[in-house]
């Protein structure tokens, strides 16, 4: 990541949708929001995402009630359902449901109960726990990722009023080309600051090698070579993140263009002369106006620097087709003081003449004379997607150009900033803090670390500020409009004759702290949904009511989910009248009754039943010849629920100390009325109303026999 200053709140715009660049996803919709409200919005969302989940599980619960369900129910799969229907969330449901299914898999192997604990059981069990298990699963990893997935980065889309470029005009005003200048020297102060605070990861994106070196005259002599690439998305560019540029430069030292016969032109300063491109026949495309004298003072107790000068070509040469381009790099190193001795080819010393050693006599070297200059030259190749060209097939509308169209504005900024190498931007705007060795300074004289200065150093500071201002052109577009934007006399590049914005003038965004871009999908999405659940729960909660109260026969399934969903809220009432079938004591009975009775008491107690939930004993035809006590299975009926009877006492008052049970009803028996001589007809059968036996049990009883 980039160590950089926030720029002013006025370069972006918040509450703003926008197209966010992504290099592998692709751009993608967001929203800019600020970082306090934006926290906020993302603890509300994961809050609003886990009632997503809590929404689910009933709905798919449901759905489980209504499809899944055997017809004919066991008291293990009733307690299963029990169990999951009133489990406060995924997490207790879970514990209760694997508890279950580890019971049920332990009794269907060792085959204790055939009719309970079978296969069938166990694996609607397991139905159950992939509902439960997963549903907790998810919420808990959505809970986690989904701030990640929220917040896609921290940008917001530049603001157009302030965006300000430069006029590029040569027969300008000497103030217009200190504006340029001025606008240049602010992006590579922040490019430099940038790379002291984050040198390391930067140093990752930047490859930066050196020849093997060899000596000459006890001076180190190599060639370095660099190169970086550099994506849409990391300039910033909302609809072009695939567009890119590689850059591949490469330099060596010249040491043949030292003039040491040159006159001064001043006897009280001295100077080094250098002879640029003598020999221009070896480079046909450049122009004979860059074969000039070019001099560097020789000041001894300043700080080094370096004079970049980029060639001029001719038109139509074969630079414009191979995208090639020159500049050479004349260091201004000789003569200054340096605190040891160096063999680097800018900053070998030899001993200081006499006098000459600045006012600490300690330091004994100098940087010798006739440092050579170095010799680049750097390409740019353009890509988008499978495409790719150099600058001018970039801007062309042939065949050569890209598949896309650059806005005018986007496109104007690009030929500005690449007409020239941008280590000449970045070196031409720095001056004396180009180089690596002038930060590094002893003393009130400016003595020099000859011992380990050297001009691959400073060739890897200036291609990491490059590599960081090739990434930063459009945001010191935005960042430039607040300094020089709003001066009197300042012409704006991306104005148009008629005073409006150039198209494309803010189709970038600005990277700041302060700003969060939210995914708008997912920002639209997640309320949706939860409003969908939401509604769909709503319709089932109506139509268990309007299921429950109604008086017409409603067979089918769901008929069923509400038999259900209405008769497992009761947990407690399910558990007393389990222990009440295990604790009545029958009577009266013959010996197959009371054996078929003690059966089924011992099958209400199995493992873990009464620390899980209910029983609902199966109601068979057969049963309904015998006296003995059971809970009939739940049905589907047309007719309302009644209290069958009240226990009262001697004075007819409510007694609260017993229950009545029903026992089996007796079945129909078919009744012929005595005929009515009267009535002229004959005799009619007449089906009596089935009338169940009550029990008067004491509540005492039941619970001596509980406590056992």
């Amino acid at each position: 990541m980039d160590v950089f200053s926030e720029p002013d709140p006025e370069t972006y715009k918040i509450w703003q949708i926008f197209a966010f660049p992504s290099l592998y996803a692709g751009t993608k919709t967001a929203i800019a929001v600020p970082a306090f409200q934006g926290s906020v919005i993302s603890a509300l969302y994961t809050i609003l995402s886990l009632g997503i989940f809590n929404m689910a599980w009933i709905i798919l619960l449901s759905l489980v009630l209504i499809f899944c369900t055997p017809k004919k129910m066991t008291r293990t799969t009733y307690i299963a359902i029990v169990a999951v229907w009133n489990a406060n969330d995924a997490w207790v449901a879970s514990l209760l449901i694997l508890n279950h299914a580890a019971g049920v898999f332990r009794g269907a192997l060792s085959k204790s109960y055939p009719g309970e604990l079978t296969w069938k059981a166990f694996g609607f069990d397991i139905i159950l726990g992939i509902i439960s298990v997963g549903n907790l699963s998810a919420s808990i990893i959505l809970g986690l990722l989904f701030p990640s997935l929220l917040i896609i980065g921290y940008a917001a889309p530049a603001n157009e009023r302030i965006v300000y470029y430069p006029k590029n005009d040569p027969t300008a005003s000497t103030l217009s080309r200190f504006q340029k200048l001025q606008y240049h020297s602010m992006g590579a102060l922040r490019a430099v600051g940038s790379i002291e605070g984050s040198e390391v990861t930067i140093r990752k994106r930047v490859n930066l090698r050196s020849g093997t070196p060899s000596m000459v005259n006890n001076e180190k002599r190599y060639n370095i070579s660099y190169g970086y690439t550099v994506y849409g998305t990391e300039m910033g560019l909302q609809q072009f993140g695939h567009l890119g540029v590689t850059v591949d430069g490469f330099c060596e030292f010249e040491n043949d263009w030292y003039n040491k016969t040159s006159p001064q032109h001043n006897s009280s300063q001295e100077y080094e002369w250098y002879n640029l491109w003598p020999d221009l026949q070896a480079y046909p495309f450049i122009d004979s106006t860059s074969q000039r004298p070019e001099k560097v003072e020789l000041l001894r107790n300043t700080a080094p620097y370096a004079l970049f000068d980029p060639v001029s070509y001719r038109s139509g040469s074969e630079n414009e087709i191979t995208g090639w381009s020159y500049y050479v790099i004349v260091p201004a190193t000789a003569g200054k003081v340096a605190a040891n001795e160096g063999t680097d080819a800018w900053y070998a010393t030899e001993s200081t003449a006499p006098g000459r050693g600045g006012g600490d006599s300690s330091f004994k070297f100098q940087v010798k004379r006739g440092r050579p200059p170095l010799r680049c030259r750097q390409r740019d190749t353009w890509f988008y997607e499978s495409w790719n060209g150099t600058m001018k097939n970039l801007l062309s509308d042939n065949e050569h150009g890209p598949p896309v169209r650059l806005p005018p504005a986007i496109a104007h900024i690009l030929r500005e900033e690449f007409s020239v190498p941008m280590i000449v931007n970045i070196g031409q705007s720095l001056n004396a803090g180009a180089l690596k060795s002038a930060t590094r300074l002893l003393h009130r004289d400016n003595a020099l670390d000859a011992e380990t200065a050297a001009a691959e150093h400073d060739m890897l500071r200036l291609a990491l500020a490059a590599f960081i201002a090739t990434r930063h052109i459009f945001r010191d577009v935005a960042m430039g409009g607040i300094v020089l934007g709003r001066g009197e006399g300042n012409q704006n590049a991306l104005v148009d004759a008629d005073g409006t914005k150039m198209e494309g003038s803010a189709d970038f965004v600005i990277e700041s702290n302060a700003v969060w871009a939210l995914r708008l999908g997912y920002v639209i999405v997640v309320p949706a949904l939860l409003l969908f659940l939401t509604i769909l729960r709503c319709l089932l909660e109506f139509g268990k009511r309007a299921a429950t109260f109604s008086t017409t026969t409603n067979p089918g399934r769901f008929s069923r989910y509400v038999m259900f969903i209405v008769g497992l809220q009761a947990t407690q009432l399910y558990r007393m009248v389990d222990q009440i079938l295990g604790a009545v004591e029958v009577v009266g009975q013959d010996e197959s009754i009371k054996k078929e009775h003690e059966l089924q008491a011992k099958q209400a107690h199995w493992r873990g039943q009464t620390s899980l939930v209910p029983f609902v004993a199966p109601f068979s035809p057969s049963q309904e010849t015998q006296d003995t006590l059971v809970l009939p299975q739940m049905q589907v009926t047309n007719t309302p629920l009644k209290q069958v009877a009240t226990p009262r006492n001697e004075n007819g008052k409510k007694d609260d100390n017993y229950l009545i049970l029903a026992t089996a009803p007796q079945p129909r028996k078919k009744v012929k009325p005595a005929s009515d001589p009267s009535a002229g007809g004959g005799e009619e059968e007449k089906k009596t109303q089935d009338t169940p036996n009550l029990k008067k049990v004491s509540w005492s009883k039941l619970s001596e026999q509980d406590g056992a």
